[in-house]
Formats: structure tokens, sequence, C-alpha cells
């Protein structure tokens, strides 16, 4: 049995966990233990039972995964009807033979479907990326998460043209066909580029602009690729929209999605809304941008 060591834990108790604890007073340790929260109640135990289907299906030979796992997902939704009825409906039974739905394609009027550019890192994935050999990079995973999105929020603190040059096809197509792109940035430092920003407005950016460099300091770099379908994806980190930061720079990024992380989803959100709201966040205005990075 493993000997558990001091430190911060949080793990809810099972009988194995249960017994390693009832030892810690040998080693002159004892356990705080609190009660789950009623709110918090079932995310925890989702993720308790996720960790036990997975360690069921990965004992079992690939080639029986699939069948096994169907007939696992209806036993169990057998055993939640009875717990909750009304909960649980016909419709979450799955499908047999098991496939994903990965995207909805327009046909042309000869029947062809329209493919729709999707990132290599898959929707359900949250993921730390670093421009690092053999791995998508942030500027090409950026650029293909345009197309499929309904909406794109974008705050950052410093925007050139190098970093803006090659996404300017896919975002020209998404503002075009109706899509919004806002975007929050900042004259600190000077390095935000009048010609990049002007570029956006004309594609039919909403942009906003923080000409204050003494309290504000906006140094955020984070995109929101918002879809209704419950795919949304963010990316939070250090790449600034610049060409080494999204293709040759040592940039570590996050890519949230919005299956696996709702929550931080949600935050960005609500934090860019709150900034978009914000009089310290004024409509670009090429005349006071460029008044303000010469001072």
């Amino acid at each position: 049995m493993n000997h558990l060591n001091s430190g911060v834990y949080d793990d809810l108790v099972d009988l194995l966990l249960s017994e390693q604890l009832s030892y810690l007073q040998e080693h002159h340790l004892r356990a705080a233990l609190t009660e789950v929260e009623p709110a918090d109640m079932p995310r925890r135990i989702a993720e308790i039972a996720a960790v036990w289907v997975a360690r069921v299906l990965n004992d079992l030979p690939e080639k029986e995964r699939a069948d096994r796992g169907v007939e696992l997902s209806r036993r169990l939704l057998e055993l939640l009807r009875d717990v909750a009825p009304a909960a649980i409906q016909d419709g979450d039974e799955l499908a047999s033979p098991l496939k994903r739905l990965i995207a909805i394609e327009a046909l042309t009027p000869d029947g062809d479907t329209q493919k729709v550019g999707q990132p290599l890192t898959p929707l359900r994935d949250t993921v730390l990326m670093t421009n690092a050999r053999g791995e998508p990079g942030v500027g090409r995973e950026l650029a293909a998460e345009v197309e499929s999105a309904e909406r794109i929020d974008l705050v950052c603190a410093f925007i050139r043209w190098t970093g803006i040059r090659e996404m300017l096809p896919a975002l020209r197509c998404h503002v075009e066909a109706g899509r919004a792109l806002r975007v929050i940035t900042t004259v600190y430092t000077g390095t935000t580029e009048l010609r990049a920003l002007e570029t956006l407005q004309d594609l039919g950016a909403q942009v906003r602009v923080s000409y204050d460099t003494s309290k504000t300091r906006l140094h955020a770099k984070a995109w929101l690729f918002h879809r209704s379908n419950g795919h949304s994806a963010v990316y939070i980190g250090s790449s600034n929209l610049t060409y080494q930061a999204q293709v040759t720079g040592l940039e570590w990024n996050v890519r949230a999605a919005q299956q696996t992380t709702p929550s931080l989803v949600a935050k960005f959100e609500a934090t860019f809304e709150s900034y978009w709201a914000n009089s310290q966040f004024e409509l670009f205005d090429a005349e006071k941008f460029a008044t303000a990075v010469e001072r």
C-alpha cells in the first residue's frame, strides 16, 4: 500500500483511500476531510464514474470496445433512469454501430459537399501548444478555427500586420458571412501597428483600444471561437498577434474546449463582455491611435 505524503489533495474518498487514511496516525499525520458541496456533487461523481468506465473499456480488446461500450452505456442509462426517470430521455441512447459526428457540410447545387476546415487538435481536447516541431503551430490552428466559428472575440495586447496577414482570407470570409469579429487591444509600448487595426476595421471587425498606458496596461493574449453547438474553444497564452509569436516563437498557449472545461469558456465570455462594455476600451480611431503611439 502506497504511503500518503503530507500535502494538498482534492479526491473523493473510495474504500482504498479510506483504508490508507486509517494508517496516517502511525506516520504522525492527520487527514483533513470535508463534505462535498451539493452543487459540486454531479460533476465530481461524473468524473469518478468516467474513470471507472474508461478503466473497464481499456481492459477490453480494441475490437470489442465499440460494441461493449454501447452495451455498457445502455445498462448505465437504465440504472440512471431507475433513479431519476425524468432526467433520462429516450434520445440519450447511443446509436449502434457507434459513430462520431465531426462536421455538418453544405451541399453544392451539383451534390458535392463543401468541406469545413478544422483544426488538427480534436474539438473536445484541451491541450498545451508550444510551436514545437511535429506539433500543430498555434498560428495554423487559430486560422483553422475561423471557418466554423459563429463569433470570434480576441483580446490581444500587441497586434501587428505580420500576425494577421496569413489569417486575412479566413477572417474576411468570416465577416462577409455576417459573423461577428470583435477585437480588444492597446497602445501599450507602441507595439500594435496602425496598419493592422485599419485592416481589421476595413474587413468589418469591431475594434476597441485602450489608450491608457498608465493604469490599464492590457497584457492578455486570448481568443474565443464561439459555436452555439457546444463546441466553442478558447486559446489563452503568451502569443501576441505577430508572425514570430504565431509561427516561430517559443510560445506556450492552452487550447481549452467547451466540452471539457465549460466553466473556463464561460469565464472568458463574461470577462470579455465586461471589457467590451468598459469605457477604458474605446472604439478604434486611426488619428487618436497614431497620436497615442507617438507619445
